[in-house]
């Protein structure tokens, strides 16, 4: 079975943090013995065509010049970076023209059984010429390409791939929602959750933060990119309401973004600045040391003011298979992976008060800490690894080839 996945971020070189999770997938599928090609936009520095390793070929398509003019993509995302710097909008156009053409030629020459495509936009609308006819078309919805862009132009766009998808994946029962309001056929969408990988911690202490790595010092943590929907600024509040009842516990914030320099004045505007330390992006062994260091995850998630909100995520995932028990808030596709007092604690949106009595209830009960991590470890286990996720989505595949043939 020969494959093309084509997707709007992946790893730019061997090492690169950005989206480990497309990384992790892709070389799972490899795994089952599917021979694959990866088709992502081009990066300033990163290279047109790389062995990924697994016998996975990376093509990456250019759609501005100089390369320092390829700015839509990563960072903070393709949706945050538009938002930040709408003039880059004018280069959507040519990111649509030279996706599709890479898409065709690569379809062309390798003459591929399938195409999957993650992101009903750009990468399902891009792919279709390359399909309606001749090659099965895949698409898996993540979350923002369906819950935000809400014009009029990308609501036609997302109705005509939807249309004519062969199969339709979402993450979570949020996005496939979302997939059902555009009309999509029930029988053609499946929930296929996007599953975590086991990784080993960095051993040693990152320089210079010994004294967050205390262990008498209660350690909250929260990862992600430091955008609106994703609710840092509440995980910090509700750090400043523990100053009475945990006056000793800290806050590691893992990730970057626009809101990053907002977070630092809150923080010291609260007189809590010695007590947050903000990493920026980590390589994933260095959030796992952090996650094997904490006493628990905060995901504060909410929905934006265009719609956008967590449509899953991988994060609470990976907290889980490392014992870290996980508070979140009850949005999007979190609901479905946390399970109040089951797998974690659930807390309403924009509510530092909720997320900071949450905190105390976790730190100060460690037998309850104990057996929540354990039955959220054991279901992770069960249903949320990336290799169960490469296992449905071979199933699909299998099923959508029969059925074409």
């Amino acid at each position: 079975m020969r494959v093309l996945i084509s997707t709007s971020t992946f790893p730019r070189f061997h090492g690169d943090n950005v989206t480990p999770f497309m990384a992790d997938l892709v070389l799972a599928l490899a795994s089952r013995g599917i021979e694959l090609d990866v088709l992502a936009p081009h990066s300033p520095g990163s290279k047109k065509i790389e062995d990924f390793g697994n016998g996975v070929t990376v093509h990456r398509f250019r759609y501005a010049w100089p390369e320092k003019a390829e700015n839509i993509f990563y960072g903070a995302g393709a949706l945050e970076n538009l938002k930040s710097k709408p003039l880059k909008a004018m280069k959507l156009p040519f990111v649509a023209v030279a996706q599709a053409a890479a898409t065709y030629c690569l379809a062309r020459s390798r003459r591929y059984d399938l195409i999957h495509a993650h992101w009903v936009i750009p990468q399902g609308i891009t792919a279709l010429p390359s399909c309606l006819g001749r090659t099965a078309l895949v698409v898996t919805a993540h979350g923002s390409d369906v819950l935000g862009l809400q014009g009029r132009l990308p609501m036609w766009a997302k109705q005509l791939v939807v249309r004519h998808a062969s199969f339709l994946t979402a993450n979570s029962v949020a996005t496939a929602n979302a997939l059902h309001t555009l009309s999509a056929d029930p029988d053609r969408v499946e929930i296929v959750p996007i599953g975590a990988s086991l990784r080993p911690a960095e051993t040693t202490i990152p320089a210079g933060r010994d004294g967050f790595a205390d262990e008498a010092s209660p350690l909250l943590l929260f990862v992600g990119r430091l955008i609106d929907c994703k609710g840092a600024d509440d995980a910090v509040a509700a750090l400043a309401l523990l100053q009475n009842r945990l006056p000793h516990a800290r806050l590691v914030v893992v990730g970057d973004g626009p809101e990053r320099q907002a977070l630092e004045a809150k923080a010291a505007s609260l007189g809590i600045s010695d007590r947050i330390l903000f990493t920026g992006w980590l390589q994933p062994a260095n959030v796992i040391y952090w996650m094997r260091r904490g006493d628990v995850l905060i995901i504060p998630s909410r929905r934006a003011v265009d719609g956008t909100m967590e449509a899953q995520g991988v994060v609470p995932l990976e907290a889980m298979l490392h014992n870290l028990p996980v508070i979140a808030s009850r949005c999007g596709g979190l609901v479905d992976i946390i399970r109040h007092e089951e797998t974690g604690l659930l807390v309403a949106e924009r509510s530092p008060g909720e997320i900071s009595d949450a905190v105390e209830t976790i730190v100060t009960n460690k037998d309850f800490a104990t057996r929540l991590s354990a039955r959220a470890k054991e279901w992770v286990l069960s249903e949320g690894t990336m290799a169960r996720t490469a296992e449905r989505f071979h199933e699909i595949y299998q099923r959508v080839l029969s059925v074409g043939g």
